[in-house]
């Protein structure tokens, strides 16, 4: 597969992992904090998750030529690399789910585009023909 201008899709998964990292670092912080309370509930860490969809999207963006469907993807990878870090700060409830959970539903659609689109290059460049 080519890669066509992967500048943009390379500095925004940069730029998650940072956020990530930032997230994963507060989590344990709260931990040690708070290792009584933090003993008694469960918590779950969605960080490395939604760096991941981040990943999948950014590289489904770096392999698409240019036109309307690139400039889109590179919107919606900005609302949630923006909007995940933005979502404390915005009084908004629940946010930072229904950006993790528009994440995961792109990341699906992208990663069965990318299956589709590996099926055809596939048979496209297959030696065995009938």
């Amino acid at each position: 597969m080519k890669f066509y201008n992967p500048k943009f899709s390379l500095a925004l998964i940069i730029i998650q992992l940072f956020f990530s990292l930032n997230l994963y670092y507060d989590f344990v912080m709260w931990g040690k904090n708070n290792p009584k309370l933090d003993a008694l509930v469960n918590r779950d860490f969605n960080g490395d998750a939604l760096f991941i969809f981040v990943v999948i999207i950014g590289l489904y963006e770096m392999t698409t030529k240019r036109g309307h469907y690139k400039k889109i993807l590179r919107i919606i990878m900005n609302c949630i690399v923006f909007g995940t870090f933005l979502s404390k700060k915005i009084p908004i409830k629940n946010l930072y789910d229904a950006i993790f959970n528009s994440a995961w539903f792109i990341a699906s659609i992208v990663l069965i585009l990318m299956v589709i689109r590996i099926i055809f290059i596939s048979k496209k460049y297959s030696t065995f023909s009938n």
